[in-house]
C-alpha cells in the first residue's frame, strides 16, 4: 500500500438512487442528505461525485476508478441473495440496474491501484447481521460471502461494510 498525504487523497463519492426502487419495496435514497454528511466526513479529502441520477452505473463507477482513487464511498441499497450480493445501482436512464457483487469485485480487482479504502454504506455489504452467531442458527457462508469480505480478498487493504439492514 503506497501512503499518499493527505493533501494528495482523492475520494470517489458514487450515490445509487434510482428513480423506481419503490418496485422493489425499498425506500428511495435521499441524495442530498447523503451528499452533505459524505462531504462532511471527508472534510478536505479532494473528491469526485456521481450522483445525479443516471451517473451512479457500474461502468461510470469503474471508468473513474481508473484514474486511481484512495478511497471509493459508495451509497446503495444492496441486499444478499442466496449468498451472493447484490447492489442496487443504476443505469443510465436512472432507472434500477441489479449488479451482483462479483462485478464490482471484479471491476476493482483488475484495476493496477486499487482503493486504499472502500465504504459500502448497503445493506448486508458485510453479511445479514446474524452471521456470527455460533450454533444451529448460523448459516454456512455467512458474512463471508457478502461483498465487504470478498473486495479484502481481491486486495483492498481496508473495507468498512455493514451488516444487516440499514
Amino acid at each position: 500500500v503506497r501512503h499518499r498525504p493527505n493533501y494528495e487523497l482523492r475520494a470517489l463519492v458514487v450515490i445509487a438512487s434510482p428513480g423506481d426502487v419503490a418496485r422493489y419495496n425499498l425506500a428511495p435514497v435521499d441524495t442530498a442528505v447523503e451528499l452533505a454528511a459524505t462531504r462532511l466526513g471527508l472534510g478536505d479529502i479532494a473528491t469526485t461525485e456521481l450522483a445525479p441520477r443516471g451517473q451512479a452505473t457500474l461502468n461510470n463507477l469503474a471508468q473513474q476508478l481508473r484514474d486511481g482513487y484512495d478511497i471509493l464511498y459508495l451509497v446503495a441499497h444492496g441486499a444478499l441473495v442466496d449468498g451472493e450480493p447484490w447492489l442496487f445501482l443504476e443505469d443510465a436512464d436512472g432507472t434500477t440496474a441489479r449488479v451482483l457483487g462479483w462485478d464490482l469485485v471484479t471491476r476493482i480487482q483488475e484495476l493496477r491501484e486499487r482503493p486504499r479504502l472502500v465504504v459500502l454504506a448497503s445493506c448486508q455489504s458485510a453479511g445479514q447481521g446474524d452471521d456470527a452467531l455460533l450454533g444451529a442458527g448460523a448459516r454456512v457462508g455467512g458474512a463471508l460471502s457478502a461483498l465487504g469480505p470478498r473486495l479484502a480478498e481481491v486486495g483492498v487493504p481496508a473495507v468498512l461494510a455493514m451488516q444487516g439492514n440499514i
